[in-house]
């Protein structure tokens, strides 16, 4: 559960990640996807930042060695 918080975080913020296509309501709508799709909501666009893909992947490779 502490992976699933930290990794699967909703990506939704258009072309450069803003939201500002939808105005004032950006983040209400990307709240809402998230909790429809149950993950984490960030407050900005996080498509540049590829930690979290990482360590879910190594994540997956630990489980996939020890199998």
């Amino acid at each position: 559960p502490e992976l699933r918080n930290r990794c699967e975080k909703l990506q939704f913020g258009g072309a450069v990640g803003t939201r500002k296509s939808l105005g004032e309501n950006g983040n209400a709508v990307a709240q809402q996807i998230a909790n429809h799709l149950n993950l984490s909501s960030p407050k900005k666009s996080w498509h540049s930042a590829r930690g979290p893909i990482v360590e879910y992947g190594t994540w997956l490779s630990q489980i996939s060695g020890t199998l």
